[in-house]
């Protein structure tokens, strides 16, 4: 499994940390947790989980989204800065943007993800109202 280390943590998925779309803002400021060596972490990327900062799964359910939870396990036992207003360009860790956001609503339109020749994308494209241009499927 691919790993990145930022400040005493360990990345395990570390392309979730490069979306560029920012999640819900819980609040403007971080959330000191004590975070335990060994254990694996899900931090929430799109801000609607209602277990912050951790994934609960709340973004399948929002519709298609880019966004993905941040695993990670930290290398030692300690106090970490949590970041929940969701700008940090440090995932998961707090990086001080949060002096500079406001809070926030999820207003990107859900992304949609191509499937080629996929019954049920193509359903879900039709429940959406998109129609096949020339045997293609165009948004």
């Amino acid at each position: 499994m691919a790993t990145r280390a930022i400040s005493n943590i360990k990345l395990l998925n570390p392309s979730a940390t490069l979306y560029p779309e920012l999640g819900v803002c819980l609040d403007n400021k971080p959330i000191k947790l004590k975070l335990r060596k060994g254990e694996q972490y899900s931090w929430c990327a799109c801000g609607l989980s209602g277990t912050q900062p951790w994934c609960d799964g709340s973004h399948r359910a929002e519709g298609i989204t880019t966004l993905r939870p941040v695993l990670f396990e930290v290398e030692k036992d300690g106090e970490y800065n949590i970041c929940v207003c969701k700008a940090t360009k440090n995932r998961p860790l707090c990086d001080g943007h949060h002096v500079k956001v406001q809070k926030r609503r999820h207003t990107n339109p859900p992304q949609l993800c191509v499937y080629a020749e996929s019954p049920v994308y193509e359903g879900v494209a039709n429940k959406l109202g998109y129609k096949p241009k020339q045997g293609r499927w165009h948004f």
